[in-house]
């Protein structure tokens, strides 16, 4: 009767020897740069736009460091030029699929990743969560 494919990586009462294959396995799949399995880091520049009900456009920017810094700004334009700009800046931590943007206890935002944009479905637009996408990044 053949053996499972499992019961052949785990070493199933063959020794030790059948079962490093997967040790091997696991142990680089967790050293390798971009082979985390959905446990990449989120760093990077995000950004978004929508309209208001009020007609106004707003552009946001979340920048996401390597050091668990956020930093967020955001301009508001409305149809006769008028414009209005603030910037606030954050700490961060990563969840199993969601980013928690806050401090002193406080929460400020929850975006779930989605691919390469982070999803707010706290604050909808026309039914739809606002979308942030990651931006590209140059390289020098």
């Amino acid at each position: 009767m053949p053996r499972s494919l499992i019961g052949r990586l785990a070493g199933g009462g063959e020794g030790i020897r059948a079962g490093i294959p997967l040790i091997f396995f696991l142990f680089l799949a967790l050293s390798v740069p971009g082979c985390r399995f959905g446990f990449s880091s989120p760093a990077g520049e995000y950004a978004g736009s929508w309209s208001e009900p009020d007609q106004s456009t707003v552009l946001l920017t979340l920048t996401l460091e390597a050091d668990g810094k956020a930093v967020m700004q955001r301009t508001v334009r409305w149809p006769d030029g008028r414009t209005e700009a603030d910037s606030w800046e954050s700490e961060y931590r990563v969840g199993e699929d969601q980013v928690l943007v806050g401090s002193e206890g406080k929460v400020y935002g929850v975006f779930r990743r989605q691919g390469n944009a982070l999803l707010d479905q706290r604050h909808l637009i026309d039914g739809k969560p606002i979308r942030l996408e990651r931006k590209r990044t140059q390289n020098p």
